[in-house]
């Protein structure tokens, strides 16, 4: 396992290589200034060419996830490219009022063969399986 950049990390990733993204989370108050990740912002720049990167991970035979949050330009950046996005609602424990915690929309991008199980549903497991043999999304 590496730790790098995510432009170091890439740019190094082959056949046979499973690289796991999990940018900052774009969200409206980024944008506004008030970043989540403190005084550097991960904007929708930063983001669209990450989404990039990700084709090129594709065509150079590498599996990737990526997770980010489900705001509708995220889902329609990913979606435009082509990418496989699942969109899934995530339970949330980051509230003072317990009774306020709501679970929030996130996306779920990969090339590798996912499925959800009745056991954690909504949840979302990477079939090991299928990349142990080799296999890829769409696949037989």
């Amino acid at each position: 396992m590496l730790f790098r950049s995510w432009e170091n990390l890439v740019a190094s990733a082959g056949i046979g290589d499973f690289v796991f993204l999990d940018p900052p989370y774009y969200s409206d108050s980024l944008q506004k200034g008030s970043p989540k990740y403190g005084a550097s912002v991960f904007g929708y720049s930063a983001h669209k060419r990450l989404a990039e990167v990700l084709l090129l991970l594709q065509q150079r035979g590498a599996l990737f996830i990526l997770t980010n949050s489900g705001e509708p330009e995220m889902v329609a950046l990913y979606r435009e490219l082509g990418l496989s996005v699942r969109e899934v609602m995530v339970p949330r424990a980051i509230n003072s009022k317990a009774d306020e915690r709501q679970p929030v929309g996130e996306v779920i991008v990969s090339n590798a063969q996912l499925r959800s199980t009745p056991l954690m549903s909504p949840g979302v497991l990477l079939d090991l399986e299928m990349i142990r043999k080799g296999k890829r999304t769409g696949q037989a």
